[in-house]
């Protein structure tokens, strides 16, 4: 289900009033678009981090892989 472009828009500029008023599937969609936007200036922001830190964004990902890997690998 793809959200309605219009609906999209008018949530963007903030036209819309009053949420609980749309019918339910209008609701779903301008939480669906919402949500897309987030995630995106999420990975931004994300993106912007490691090219602002590589060596930090490394020493991480390997402290998390070197963490995960000893804990799924210690024996019970």
């Amino acid at each position: 289900m793809m959200p309605n472009p219009e609906l999209a828009n008018a949530t963007r500029r903030g036209t819309v009033e009053n949420v609980s008023e749309m019918p339910t599937t209008e609701k779903l969609q301008s939480a669906w678009v919402k949500g897309k936007e987030r995630l995106v200036q999420g990975e931004k922001r994300f993106e912007h981090y490691v090219v602002e830190h590589p060596v930090k964004s490394v020493l991480i990902a390997v402290g998390a892989g070197l963490t995960v890997g000893w804990l799924l690998g210690r024996k019970r």
